[in-house]
């Protein structure tokens, strides 16, 4: 990727996030995907748990995949940058790169589509207060 990642969170895997082998567990990578993206939210001032009473919508997630590209090993130090990707009407998506902090190989590639929705209703636009953080987040 080439624009500058809007959020980074850094962490060090340990045995949980690994097989018995001591290799990443595939799913691994998803809940660090959501916690690097819970804290730009949050950074920007919108909890996620108040976004119907502050906003009128919720989010919910759409699609989502990830690609491992190289091997990770229990107490690798990795890196989940998050960079805002499509933008559109009711959705925007995130991508995500993980990378090995020590080599700055990029071990994982993912991302994650969130959809605006009126609840009981379904999709609905992206409020004006939300989407003006992402499009500057996305600069």
């Amino acid at each position: 990727m080439t624009k500058r990642p809007v959020q980074e969170l850094r962490f060090r895997l340990a045995y949980a996030d690994c097989d018995p082998a001591q290799v990443v567990y595939y799913a691994a990578y998803y809940p660090w995907f959501e916690r690097t993206s819970t804290e730009w939210w949050y950074s920007k001032g919108v909890r996620l748990d108040k976004m119907v009473e502050s906003h009128g919508v919720a989010i919910v997630s759409r699609a989502s995949g990830c690609e491992y590209l190289a091997t990770t090993r229990v107490f690798d130090l990795l890196a989940c940058r998050m960079y805002i990707g499509r933008l559109g009407e009711t959705s925007v998506t995130f991508n995500f790169e993980m990378v090995r902090l020590d080599d700055q190989v990029t071990v994982a590639s993912g991302f994650n589509t969130l959809v605006t929705i009126t609840p009981g209703e379904g999709p609905t636009r992206i409020p004006a207060s939300l989407r003006e953080l992402l499009q500057v987040g996305g600069q």
